[in-house]
């Protein structure tokens, strides 16, 4: 029974490869060097070490590259974790299914995800999302379309706070008055009503993180079968543009198939 799934995915980003790779080249460097005193059967013994240092470098970079998604829900989690996909962000997860003493120590308001970047912790999906999306230059050109991406992002939390208070165990008539009654009609005509007039959310000439998360929620809402009535010929599109997105492909095909 999965209630707050607010409390069920840690994050933690992984080391930089590229630091890696830059220490490996460092320590190869100063091998090359201190193997000029040596004669040439010396230096192919050592290149040919090196070889194999870089071999076994590059599996345990390819290890490292591995992800684990083993709880089937969705929930606050794909939110960030699309946006991780689309921009190539490297990263883990860790499940936990409950809030320990230790971790609720780490979090600030005792809710996950809970995003860390060494000793940097995040918490509130909100936050993630834009924190991410500033390392990515994803945020907006101006502070006029940057205001407008975070404003469409808020109307979307509201909509995720009033999916998770949606009940699978209403009847037909509750369902249908749940759907155009709340807010999350009103908001799906507003992000409507904005792609109709521009290409993007945040009214500049690029992308935004705004554009990916309304794709995130169209496609959540869609799969809780509460789509409010309406015909949203926009947000479908743009639904269809980023499900065939290839940094997304296959994120999409593995994620949990939950409803949840």
């Amino acid at each position: 029974m999965f209630i707050s799934l607010q409390f069920i995915w840690k994050f933690k980003k992984k080391k930089n490869n590229n630091n890696n790779n830059n220490n490996n080249n460092n320590n190869n460097n100063n091998n090359n060097n201190n193997n000029n005193n040596n004669n040439n059967n010396n230096n192919n013994n050592n290149n040919n070490n090196n070889n194999n240092n870089n071999n076994n470098n590059n599996n345990n970079n390819n290890n490292n590259n591995t992800t684990n998604s083993t709880f089937p829900a969705r929930g606050r989690v794909q939110f960030p974790r699309c946006l991780f996909e689309y921009l190539g962000e490297d990263y883990n997860i860790i499940e936990v299914k409950t809030i320990s003493d230790d971790l609720g120590k780490q979090l600030l308001f005792r809710q996950l995800p809970l995003y860390e970047e060494g000793d940097f912790k995040l918490v509130q999906t909100a936050a993630i999302i834009d924190y991410i999306s500033e390392k990515h230059n994803f945020r907006g050109k101006t502070r006029e379309e940057r205001a407008r991406a975070h404003q469409c992002l808020s109307g979307m939390m509201e909509v995720l706070d009033n999916c998770m208070k949606y009940s699978f165990k209403m009847d037909k008539q509750q369902q249908e008055k749940f759907r155009n009654d709340s807010p999350i009609k009103i908001i799906f005509d507003g992000l409507e009503m904005l792609l109709s007039q521009n290409k993007y959310l945040a009214c500049g000439e690029k992308e935004t993180y705004a554009d990916l998360m309304a794709f995130v929620m169209v496609d959540y809402v869609t799969l809780l079968g509460i789509m409010p009535g309406g015909d949203y010929p926009k947000l479908n599109c743009l639904k269809k543009h980023y499900e065939s997105s290839p940094q997304l492909k296959k994120y999409l095909e593995s994620r949990p198939q939950s409803n949840v």
